[in-house]
């Protein structure tokens, strides 16, 4: 909020905001669940591009926006398809995990830990498989 009539429209929406339904939270509940078992696993990337550039050009952070979105969404066809088009190249050269050499740079520049190079593993895996 930068003005005071976002401050006042904030208000305005809280104040005629209504609890949610039953069905709405066993909704947030299980989204919850589902979301906080892949952050557990110490493996979530917030895309923050620090892991960047990588010497052979591995998309980590999108590749890892994917997988992401495939586990915490179910949206399997159109995560294959975008990996996909990184790994047929384009005008940005190849970009998939099969590209890895596992050096461990990323590893390296990773402010949240990440298992780079075996979570790329896994993704490759996910995102190829029929």
């Amino acid at each position: 909020m930068t003005r005071m009539s976002d401050v006042e429209e904030n208000a305005k929406i809280a104040s005629e905001s209504k609890p949610l339904s039953a069905d709405e939270m066993v909704e947030v509940e299980n989204f919850i669940d589902k979301y906080s078992s892949i952050m557990e696993r110490g493996n979530f990337c917030t895309g923050c591009g620090y892991c960047q550039p990588c010497p052979q050009g591995v998309r980590i952070p999108m590749i890892f926006r994917l997988m992401n979105i495939s586990k915490i969404y179910n949206i399997n066809d159109w995560t294959k398809e975008q990996y996909a088009r990184l790994l047929g190249g384009g005008p940005f050269g190849r970009g998939g995990a099969d590209q890895c050499i596992e050096c461990g740079v990323c590893e390296q520049k990773c402010p949240q830990k990440i298992s780079i190079r075996e979570d790329l593993k896994e993704a490759h895996d996910l995102l190829t498989a029929p």
